[in-house]
């Protein structure tokens, strides 16, 4: 079983440049300093300035262990901190899928 998490955002208008250059630097700092399989997506049906990060886990139990892990580094906080304004506020939304194997 894996699991697939999917945290989507709506970038703000005239943010998209922004908006995507931030989003990459969360993949790299999340792949260099948690060693996690993350990966940025934009939707290409509906909402052209909706983007979304997925990473994929082990199990259930990996994926709590990597989100405390992410929740506690300070350098992910600052950047969240400092991506205030780039992102709509309230469009940010997370899913939790698991494969059927």
């Amino acid at each position: 079983m894996t699991i697939i998490f999917v945290r989507s955002v709506e970038l703000q208008a005239g943010k998209d440049q922004a908006g995507l250059e931030m989003a990459q630097k969360f993949v790299s700092h999340l792949k260099e300093a948690q060693g996690l399989d993350v990966q940025l997506v934009r939707q290409i049906g509906g909402n052209p300035r909706t983007i979304a990060w997925t990473s994929r886990h082990d199990s259930l139990a990996a994926y709590e262990s990597n989100m405390e892990k992410i929740e506690s580094d300070d350098v992910y906080q600052a950047m969240s901190q400092e991506a205030g304004g780039i992102y709509k506020d309230g469009t940010l939304a997370d899913q939790i899928y698991q494969t059927i194997d």
